[in-house]
């Protein structure tokens, strides 16, 4: 727990100290492209590169190290090994990287967390109007502990939203380029499957227009239809999910509560945002939209599957608060209190939900065991 406490106030003192430190541009199209200093991103992207590299026992870890284990470094063995379960594109990432780069597994655990960073923190450094915001939005939310449980999943997540800029605002050839990416990345998790057409009507459509009525009908559909919808998902993503599902006590309405923060400050200003929202904006919008759909669903049917896809959307809410917040609430007591409602909301899910949450590493003599002690 130390670990994540120590993230957090990192996260808080970036806010003291950095707020005032990303520029914005204004580009042909509209949008206002951010800068913020390369070393700020490398220093808070590494500091959790480090601990989400060298871990040995966070949650589903020990599977990706067993995986990395029992990968043969005989191509043909290790094509066959690849080809035989789900994530067959991430598995024959990872037994390239063993046979030809190295056989630590700190070092595979390392370059998935990079890369998953890299993306994200793209995304954040070009249109987040405050890094530092959004950064501690980000630690808050307790969404970096996807690096450290589903970590494959949060892989595809970070790159479809590294380079949605290539789908929302760029021509042709980039549109191009983003659907080959996409594409790829259902070989990394099929979950995928199911955001396309997300990314497609968030795109297409204005903010909050009839595509996004007909994600909220389809919402309602679904939560009338659980069964059959779970068959479905099972069949696409090629995992039976029956079990998860009469497992699972669903999504917490918490975390729904959560997600409706930047549509609960968007509808009362909801007129002025569509005058003054860029391209990203917009598509930003409409995905925290639909990822608070999914919440709902969750809230109702498993949080193992519909619990799992509101990553793909709600992770855009970071830079939609901050550019709220600047745009349309400029107060600072309204600021201080946004950052008081996520520190509770971090404290209670890393204490309270996650009995503290396990943090374990040989190599940095870390081991920290959560409240039921495992």
């Amino acid at each position: 727990m130390p670990v994540y406490w120590s993230m957090f106030i990192f996260a808080v003192v970036l806010i003291l100290f950095s707020r005032y430190a990303t520029k914005g541009v204004i580009q042909p199209n509209g949008d206002i492209q951010y800068s913020t200093s390369r070393i700020l991103v490398v220093l808070t992207a590494g500091y959790i590169a480090v601990f989400a590299s060298l871990r040995d026992a966070v949650l589903d870890t020990y599977a990706y190290i067993d995986t990395f284990e029992n990968m043969s470094t005989e191509p043909e063995m290790m094509i066959r090994q690849a080809v035989s379960s789900s994530g067959r594109g991430f598995n024959l990432i990872l037994g390239l990287f063993k046979i030809y780069i190295s056989e630590n597994h700190y070092l595979w655990l390392g370059f998935v967390a990079c890369v998953s960073l890299y993306c994200l923190f793209r995304f954040y450094r070009k249109y987040s109007c405050d890094y530092a915001f959004t950064f501690f939005l980000f630690i808050a939310s307790t969404n970096f502990t996807w690096l450290l449980n589903g970590a494959r999943q949060f892989l595809a997540v970070c790159v479809l939203i590294g380079f949605v800029d290539w789908w929302v605002s760029g021509d042709r050839k980039h549109k191009l380029f983003y659907a080959l990416l996409a594409l790829g990345m259902t070989a990394i998790h099929s979950s995928v499957w199911f955001v396309l057409p997300m990314v497609y009507m968030s795109a297409r459509g204005k903010l909050l227009d009839k595509w996004m009525f007909i994600v909220l009908v389809g919402t309602v559909f679904v939560t009338m239809n659980t069964g059959n919808v779970v068959e479905f998902a099972s069949d696409v993503m090629n995992k039976d999910y029956t079990v998860s599902m009469s497992e699972s006590r669903g999504a917490s309405y918490q975390r729904f509560l959560i997600s409706l923060v930047p549509l609960c400050m968007v509808l009362p200003k909801l007129k002025k945002v569509r005058e003054a929202a860029t391209p990203i904006i917009n598509f930003s919008i409409n995905m925290s939209f639909i990822g608070a759909c999914f919440f709902f669903v969750a809230m109702f049917s498993s949080g193992i599957l519909a619990g799992r896809m509101p990553i793909y959307f709600t992770l855009y809410n970071y830079i939609l608060i901050p550019w709220l917040l600047k745009k349309f609430y400029p107060n600072p007591i309204l600021s201080f209190a946004c950052v008081l409602f996520y520190s509770i909301f971090f404290y209670y899910q890393m204490c309270v939900a996650w009995h503290n949450l396990t943090y374990v590493s040989d190599i940095l003599g870390i081991k920290c065991l959560n409240a039921l002690g495992f």
